[in-house]
């Protein structure tokens, strides 16, 4: 699995390996991660880094998932953490809320609205017709654009308001960590349902969806990227 951390558009590659059933993160990232303090981390994905999106919008995730760490399911598709709760854990930030979920007990240090089985390209009716998520990469970005709209509203209101300690001030926004982490079901839906080599020859244009959004998160003032697992 590849890693690329984008800093103002800069990539430098890492890895992220295996280790006694866990995930460890290896020392370039680990080193990449420890040059800058992030305040928060926006999350966008599928069920690699889902930590609950699909479990308060679909269906909850039944046990066993969730037995090895948190001894009850916790939104997540896997019986532990995920990725994304190991890069939390190093950067000393708290787990990642799900941006769909109500009962979220805060989105101070960021928030997270991948959803399990999710793409990069929009969801078009072939794509639902294999089972994809409806709520696709895009969607998501249009989730997050709204929530960073609220905040800055929430903050430009006078006085105080208890509301504000549970979302992030407008400069974190510049100084969190935006990751990205999915690809998967693009790839193997429609090698599911047709040929596999037809998969493949769509990269270059699940590429060209992550440039774009890149960009747009950039404009929006994010200046340092994670894009992980795009089409394993």
């Amino acid at each position: 699995m590849a890693f690329w951390v984008v800093k103002s558009f800069l990539l430098t590659t890492a890895i992220i390996s295996s280790l006694k059933g866990a995930f460890a993160l290896e020392d370039s990232l680990l080193r990449t991660l420890n040059s800058k303090q992030f305040s928060a981390i926006f999350n966008f994905g599928d069920s690699y880094s889902d930590t609950g999106s699909y479990s308060a919008t679909f269906d909850s995730v039944p046990y066993p998932c969730g037995m090895t760490f948190f001894g009850k399911p916790s939104g997540r598709l896997c019986d532990g953490r995920l990725i994304i709760d190991f890069i939390a854990e190093k950067l000393g930030l708290p787990y990642l809320s799900a941006y769909l979920d109500a009962m979220a007990d805060e989105f101070k240090h960021g928030a997270n609205f991948a959803v399990s089985s999710s793409t990069i390209k929009p969801v078009d009716g072939e794509l639902y017709a294999q089972l994809a998520n409806p709520l696709s990469f895009n969607i998501q970005l249009l989730q997050f654009q709204q929530f960073k709209q609220r905040v800055d509203e929430l903050y430009k209101q006078d006085g105080t308001s208890m509301l504000k300690n549970r979302f992030p001030k407008p400069k974190v926004f510049s100084n969190a960590l935006y990751t990205i982490d999915m690809g998967s079901y693009d790839v193997m839906l429609p090698s599911a349902f047709s040929r596999s080599d037809q998969a493949h020859e769509a990269l270059p244009e699940l590429v060209n969806y992550i440039s774009q959004a890149i960009e747009e998160l950039h404009r929006l003032g994010g200046r340092s990227f994670l894009i992980h697992n795009i089409a394993t």
